[in-house]
């Protein structure tokens, strides 16, 4: 339902110098399902486990070639551990160059798909379901996970942390108590 409000893909450009040119014309250069993943993973911001973000574009039969293609090209690195792989984008100019060139739209499309497929895979960070909820606009869901993490920080002991959510709770609700 997400994908069709994104934008036709654009190839690769001419004109300007720079590494941001560079990385914009590669990435033009790719076949689709590799841009739209390279780009879900861009706007996550932190590593995504491997699943989710196959599921979130639906690459279906091409996920395992589509993710080696861009782990080839030096744009996406894989972290394995005991709780599984995640991709993540290679580097900080890569992600820079990527995000400043998708539109705000594009970037709520692939929160809301990020965070669609977070909570179909049960996801128990609450904080990034809150984040990608809130990118999209739907506060509820977001305010109800941020509630959540803030409940789960204070049984895990971190108090600091559950300070800082509670305190996006209070600036997310205005001062009559009904939620924004």
């Amino acid at each position: 339902r997400y994908t069709a409000a994104l934008p036709a893909r654009r190839g690769p450009t001419t004109g300007a110098f720079g590494i941001a040119h560079i990385i914009k014309r590669r990435v033009g250069a790719l076949h689709e399902p590799a841009a739209r993943l390279l780009e879900l993973i861009t706007v996550a911001g932190q590593p995504v486990p491997t699943d989710v973000s196959m599921k979130a574009i639906d690459l279906g039969p091409d996920a395992l070639s589509v993710r080696n293609t861009l782990i080839g090209e030096h744009l996406i690195r894989t972290h394995v551990s005991d709780t599984g792989e995640k991709l993540e984008v290679y580097h900080d100019q890569i992600r820079e160059a990527i995000t400043s060139y998708l539109s705000a739209e594009a970037k709520a499309v692939y929160h809301g798909l990020l965070g669609d497929a977070l909570e179909a895979a049960g996801s128990t960070d609450y904080e990034q379901l809150a984040l990608h909820f809130d990118a999209t606009g739907n506060r509820n869901k977001a305010l109800a996970y941020t509630r959540r993490a803030a409940a789960a920080a204070v049984e895990a002991l971190a108090f600091d942390r559950a300070a800082r959510i509670y305190q996006r709770l209070l600036d997310a609700t205005p001062a009559d108590g009904r939620e924004r």
